[in-house]
């Protein structure tokens, strides 16, 4: 019904509770807590370590051929140098492929949350791109993982735990909501 012409809400009409919150519409997704976001990035950063290492010492060994006790030459130094690169390029590579097909790597999925473009839609290739070669392409410099492992960890510090390459990139974490379980069922 209508409002009388007092201004008082008809008697069948629903009454606002003071005490229950207003339905929230629009809300921003929650950022992961700082002990995700750190834990994501150290799981990652393992995993990449791992990659990174082993695709450059697989390389090293087949093109380079370094004799044990040797100092390297001048040219196997560049071609080791040109590895690294393609090493990076590799390990970025499949960052970005397995992000893309199963929307996490293994440490955000283990902590929770997905990486979102700025309206909210998976992160596209173009910025995951972005993203990882800036960080893979930093690791053959010297004290390079030392700039990669600050600028993920300091998303702790971050109210929307974005961290350094995240905001490069133009994207930013999103908790996923987990699935209820089923209850169990007792014989």
């Amino acid at each position: 019904m209508t409002d009388d012409p007092t201004g008082e809400p008809a008697a069948d009409s629903p009454m606002p509770d003071d005490d229950q919150p207003a339905p929230v519409t629009g809300a921003e997704p929650l950022a992961p807590t700082a002990l995700a976001r750190v834990s994501s990035s150290l799981i990652d950063a393992f995993v990449a370590f791992f990659l990174y290492y082993a695709i450059f010492l697989l390389l090293v060994s087949t093109i380079v051929h370094p004799e044990a006790g040797k100092s390297l030459t001048a040219d196997q130094q560049r071609t080791s140098f040109w590895l690294q690169l393609v090493a990076s390029a590799v390990s970025a590579l499949v960052f970005v492929v397995s992000t893309r097909v199963a929307g996490y790597t293994l440490g955000k999925r283990l902590t929770g949350f997905r990486l979102v473009d700025p309206a909210g839609e998976p992160a596209s290739t173009q910025r995951l791109t972005v993203k990882y070669l800036v960080m893979f392409f930093l690791l053959p410099l010297p004290f390079g993982w030392l700039l990669v492992l600050f600028g993920v960890v300091a998303a702790a510090w971050q109210k929307d735990r974005r961290n350094v390459f995240d905001q490069l990139s133009g994207l930013r974490p999103q908790v996923v909501p987990r699935a209820p379980r089923a209850p169990r069922m007792r014989p």
